[in-house]
């Protein structure tokens, strides 16, 4: 949901080194009572408002907007019309909004498509369909991201033209009305439909494109290799760290965003011993593991963004991971992938990767979590039957057909 509280002007936004605390600079205390102009109440998100009234409501420098003004806010004439999670559909809503009848149109995403890396690779491939669907009907599109981090996610849209801006939260009510739609991804996990469909499926009702068409093999991110020679750069600097040429790379990632979906370190390490059982293969990874075998080549020093993570995916042969964002990028680029679930939502979303091959027998499709969180000892514990079943023969096996 929107939230909105007034502030003194001129208000900025500065933030130390210790990101992502935040202090709000401005004149001294104002009255909230009467006539407030919009360019002194701000927009932001439910998560950032709660932080900026931690920092710095202890000298009382803002004031939260309550109810009955944000609906004064929402329905004022000049507010950009809601396109989100709407169940007439995309169509429906611009034709009895009015928007159809301009030639142009600039839509602000609220909270942009998600929080971490996972969502938003996943949000841009449904934002893709929204903006290709947009220039049926519009001359221009112009899609803003309206994000709390903008210097982490917006990295990822730069060589996309269906974002035309990332901005960062929170921006002026003036600045809100300059738009002519609006989308607002709020706390995702508040949705009843997310965890329980596949994440495309779950952003693509949110930019309300579920009555579109759209087959299941196009239900992926196109992400972009913009410059292949650096793939090949890669892969030669690869080569050279592992002191040996003309092996197939595998990318191995442990990790994922939370312990829950995170490769256990002893399990990690088995699998790195079965890997270097197979002679004609050299293992890259951003993260130090236990084993000093030189075929282990540890890029994590190459890998300072989203960008280059997707890059060092590119160059590899194949990629082994717990539920993180990389089974998203490799799935995308159609690298063959062994995934190894615990959580209901990865279950999902990999059906509709094809070269995502889900590691999952029988007698543990019933541990897996449907926690979204990170889960507690107990939760990670009921889990853990899905790493223990993982064998070498599992990973001969998908490396026999990945690598043919």
């Amino acid at each position: 949901m929107l939230r909105f509280f007034h502030a003194p002007n001129p208000l900025s936004l500065s933030k130390t080194d210790q990101y992502p605390k935040t202090y709000l600079k401005g004149s001294a205390r104002t009255s909230a009572i009467g006539y407030i102009p919009f360019s002194h109440i701000y927009l932001t998100s439910p998560s950032q408002l709660r932080h900026f009234c931690d920092a710095v409501n202890r000298d009382h420098r803002i004031f939260i907007v309550g109810a009955d003004g944000e609906e004064d806010i929402l329905s004022h004439q000049r507010c950009p019309v809601n396109l989100g999670f709407k169940k007439e559909g995309l169509a429906s809503i611009l034709s009895t909004s009015g928007l159809d009848k301009s030639l142009s149109i600039e839509i602000a995403i609220v909270n942009g498509m998600g929080r971490g890396y996972d969502e938003n690779i996943v949000g841009l491939g449904a934002l893709q369909h929204f903006y290709a669907f947009l220039k049926t009907k519009f001359s221009s599109v112009k899609i803003d991201l309206l994000q709390r981090e903008q210097s982490t996610q917006g990295i990822l849209y730069e060589e996309y033209e269906q974002v035309n801006e990332t901005r960062q939260l929170p921006i002026t009510v003036t600045q809100f009305y300059h738009y002519n739609a609006y989308v607002d991804i709020a706390d995702l996990v508040s949705f009843d439909s997310y965890g329980k469909i596949p994440l495309f499926d779950f952003f693509l009702q949110a930019l309300s494109m579920h009555k579109k068409v759209i087959l299941k093999r196009n239900k992926r991110t196109k992400l972009k290799i913009t410059h292949p020679d650096k793939i090949n750069r890669l892969r030669d600097e690869v080569y050279a760290r592992g002191c040996i040429g003309d092996r197939r790379i595998v990318f191995f990632h442990p990790l994922a965003g939370t312990a829950l979906k995170s490769m256990p370190v002893e399990v990690a390490n088995q699998l790195i011993e079965y890997l270097l059982w197979q002679r004609n293969l050299l293992v890259v990874t951003v993260v130090t593991m236990a084993s000093i075998d030189p075929r282990i080549v540890n890029m994590g020093d190459v890998s300072h963004d989203i960008n280059d993570h997707i890059n060092l995916i590119a160059a590899s042969d194949a990629v082994i991971t717990a539920g993180s964002f990389t089974y998203q990028i490799s799935g995308s680029l159609g690298i063959p992938t062994l995934l190894i679930p615990t959580v209901g939502s990865d279950l999902a979303s990999a059906r509709l990767l094809p070269s995502v091959k889900v590691h999952m027998p029988k007698a543990v499709r019933n541990d897996v979590s449907d926690e979204l969180s990170v889960g507690d000892q107990a939760a990670r514990d009921s889990v853990r039957p899905i790493w223990d079943s993982l064998q070498e023969k599992d990973i001969v096996g998908f490396l026999k057909k990945a690598l043919v």
